[in-house]
């Protein structure tokens, strides 16, 4: 994703801090750009770029209540936009996660 200034709306900390692609912690961070935006139907890092940037960096998003999103997509959600790529869900946490289980 992307805006009219060419600002990588789904970039995850690390990157914009100025380190290089490391992989799967990155994927799994845009991962949760795109499931926020799928299932809030907005940007989870919503203003402008200088604004943006430093929602990113600090990590800091709202996820409304009143979507009636469940906890579990809500937990998905976190997991995966978490600020510390060490913390942030894996692949393998994502393909288990009872989000994706739910019957």
């Amino acid at each position: 994703m992307s805006n009219h200034s060419n600002f990588n709306l789904d970039a995850s900390p690390e990157i914009i801090g100025g380190h290089p692609y490391t992989g799967p912690e990155v994927d799994m961070w845009s991962m949760g750009v795109m499931l926020y935006a799928m299932l809030v139907g907005a940007h989870a890092f919503p203003g402008n770029p200088d604004k943006v940037r430093s929602a990113i960096l600090a990590g800091t998003y709202t996820i409304p209540h009143d979507m009636g999103l469940s906890p579990e997509s809500i937990d998905l959600i976190k997991g995966l936009l978490t600020r510390d790529q060490h913390k942030r869900m894996t692949v393998e946490e994502v393909i288990r996660h009872k989000w994706l289980r739910a019957e």
